[in-house]
């Protein structure tokens, strides 16, 4: 009996062939550290003094007395811990340098410098120095004067009359700053929790996971509206955003930007919107962060 011949096997039924392992990122040495460090600074928390609620309210009581006196603030400054985070910073310069030859590298760079100031501004808290420091970290520059000249003209726009119903910041009811963040943090599923705080300046700032409130601020619906939508829109969102993707740049965000193009446009311009909704009682064209 011949011997039948073995069918040629299909190529598709071929072994496939070994799949290249995909390249690390070039900026995979310096993404890590660079997250933790910004993560870890905390400049926020190191500027705002220990218990200043209370130096206030002291500072009230005496100038009401007519006692003159300057306030006393104090601080948590950790120099140990900050002087660590320096070494660090300092021992990824190879590898920032390395990374100049690629196309993301001079912003990882500049991003790093400006860490760097803000450490040595959180080592200066309570010192004379500290306002040096703070002016290199935080001075103006051209895209500051143009968000600022923008602002200015989207604030000019309306005029809004100011609702003298007022509720506080940190009341239980619906319509105070602390209900409306909560409520918006819960609609947009966003990774954050808001919590208020008696010590805090600001209205409302954001650190690490969490949205803080100042407690006992009289507001009205627009000073509401208002803040809303710049802790939302221009904060909460693009950092959740951010978290999700791969390339730690956009989570540490790049050198200035934090400051001038993502807080100022997106707030300013959306903060208008909402004033104009409350000028005018209708809704106006929805615009994009």
């Amino acid at each position: 009996m011949p011997r039948r011949s073995r069918p040629a096997r299909p190529r598709d039924a071929q072994a496939d062939p070994p799949v290249p392992r995909a390249e690390a990122s070039p900026y995979a040495s310096v993404d890590a550290e660079l997250r933790s460090l910004a993560r870890s600074i905390g400049l926020l928390g190191a500027v705002t003094p220990r218990d200043a609620h209370l130096e206030r309210a002291r500072l009230i009581s005496d100038f009401t007395r007519g006692r003159d006196r300057l306030p006393v603030w104090r601080y948590d400054v950790t120099s140990a811990t900050h002087s660590h985070r320096l070494r660090v910073l300092d021992a990824l310069g190879p590898a920032l340098r390395a990374l100049e030859r690629e196309p993301l590298g001079r912003l990882y760079r500049e991003r790093a410098e400006e860490l760097r100031l803000e450490l040595e501004a959180a080592l200066a808290v309570g010192t004379p120095s500290f306002g040096e420091r703070a002016a290199a970290r935080f001075a103006p520059g051209p895209r500051h004067a143009a968000a600022d000249a923008l602002a200015e003209r989207w604030s000019a726009e309306v005029d809004v009359p100011r609702d003298r119903d007022t509720v506080h910041s940190d009341d239980r009811d619906p319509r105070s700053l602390v209900s409306r963040l909560r409520a918006e943090v819960a609609q947009r599923a966003l990774p954050f929790a808001v919590r208020t705080s008696p010590a805090l300046s600001a209205l409302a700032a954001i650190s690490g996971d969490t949205v803080w409130v100042a407690e006992g601020r009289l507001l009205d619906a627009a000073d509401v509206e208002r803040t809303v939508v710049h802790e939302i829109d221009a904060h909460a969102v693009p950092r959740a955003r951010a978290r999700k993707l791969t390339l730690g740049l956009f989570a540490l965000g790049t050198a200035g930007g934090p400051t001038t193009r993502r807080a100022t446009r997106s707030g300013s311009r959306r903060s208008a919107a909402c004033r104009a909704r409350g000028a005018t009682g209708s809704s106006p064209p929805a615009i994009a962060p």
